[in-house]
């Protein structure tokens, strides 16, 4: 008697160019790693077929070459060879194939369940840790404005704040480099890596970005070029939460954070750009047009964050927006509108415009650091079901 098991792939998911050389020498270790004898595998016309006959075969064996064929898109079939094989020892072999089948789902939900485990551990690191990197974001947003109302009115305005906004800075570096020394454990995956390291690049260059900014070396833009794709890269390494799960519940909370972060990016823009024109005393074309747009830029990352927010999120925001700090930062974006076209904004300086834009932002900053902690809150709980379900 013996047992024969085929390994078959369908003609309806052919070997592409790109897959049979891994999957085939894969299938080919796993088979070689058994205790078997048979014919050697060979692919025809476009298929893999194999019969291999088995002695003694462990169960722990066949388990494992069940899961990774199934992983690997095949399929296997076990039956049985022996013409003078009594039918009630055929029947009772037979009837070890569905206890194998349960056996090995068993082990494939396991795998699954291991999986599932690790991201949900991924996914609580990266939300533990964002705190530190928004703070440091928030810094330098706050950094860059001042920057550009220093630049944008040559001095005269910010000389006094930028040299403290600096330091405020630095100390939420510190606080970042402390939390996350490198991309390491459970955030090596390329999604934190890449931008992180990326960030880690460009904050080297912040001591000499600091030095053309007090020679005036770089124009508002230019300067905004150096501090805006930094902070876009700090925040992709937060958004790389939502490469890692497919949890449902965990997703909308990531979602409703990851448009909030856009939202509040967007406002510090503004700020910089707003300190720019008022300092200056009139808002230059390239500056007007983002000064504009940047506000409903704002409104549109605000309906996304309020189509996956809890009742208690959206609440929070409403809060913000309709708040007296809201109400001013609209009267002097109303002003500024009115600038290319005649109006006076000289009763502006780009300090008011900044302190009024800064009361603003950091109710936003209240607001985001709920979000965070529930974000957290959430992968937590869902870490700690899959925990006690492995």
């Amino acid at each position: 008697m013996s047992v024969v098991i085929s390994i078959t792939k369908n003609e309806s998911a052919p070997l592409g160019p790109e897959s049979p050389p891994r999957k085939l020498y894969k299938m080919r270790s796993l088979c070689r790693s058994l205790p078997l004898s048979g014919e050697a595998l060979h692919l025809d016309g476009g298929q893999i077929s194999q019969s291999v006959v088995f002695g003694k075969l462990m169960l722990s064996y066949l388990s494992l070459l069940y899961q990774e064929l199934h992983l690997m898109g095949f399929h296997m079939t076990v039956s049985l060879k022996n013409k003078n094989m009594p039918i009630s020892v055929r029947i009772a072999l037979l009837a070890f194939v569905p206890l194998f089948a349960l056996v090995a789902l068993a082990g494939f939900e396991l795998v699954t369940k291991r999986q599932q485990l690790v991201e949900a551990e991924a996914v609580v690191q990266v939300a533990r840790i964002a705190p530190s990197i928004s703070g440091l974001v928030h810094e330098l947003q706050k950094e860059r404005g001042t920057s550009a109302g220093y630049i944008g009115s040559k001095g005269e305005k910010f000389a006094d704040t930028i040299g403290a906004r600096r330091k405020d800075t630095d100390r939420a570096l510190r606080a970042f480099y402390d939390v996350i020394p490198a991309a390491t454990g459970k955030l090596a995956f390329d999604g934190f890596k890449t931008p992180y390291e990326a960030a880690r690049a460009e904050l080297e260059k912040l001591a000499a970005v600091r030095g053309d900014v007090d020679g005036f070396r770089r124009t508002v833009p230019q300067m905004a070029g150096y501090y805006t794709p930094l902070i876009a890269k700090l925040l992709a390494s937060v958004e790389s939460i939502a490469l890692v799960t497919n949890e449902g519940e965990t997703v909308r909370s990531l979602v409703a954070y990851m448009a909030f972060l856009q939202a509040k990016e967007r406002a510090g823009i503004e700020r910089a750009m707003g300190a720019a024109g008022f300092g200056s005393g009139a808002f230059a074309e390239g500056v007007y047009r983002n000064f504009v747009g940047l506000g409903a830029m704002q409104t549109s990352f605000h309906s996304i964050f309020n189509r996956f927010a809890s009742e208690e999120e959206q609440a929070a925001l409403t809060g913000v927006l309709a708040s007296a700090e809201q109400q001013e930062v609209d009267r002097l974006r109303a002003l500024a509108n009115k600038g290319p076209f005649g109006g006076d904004i000289s009763s502006v300086s780009g300090p008011d415009w900044f302190a009024a834009s800064t009361k603003r932002i950091d109710l936003l900053k209240g607001v985001e650091d709920k979000v965070a902690a529930d974000v957290v809150s959430q992968a937590e709980r869902v870490a700690s079901e899959v925990n006690k379900e492995f």
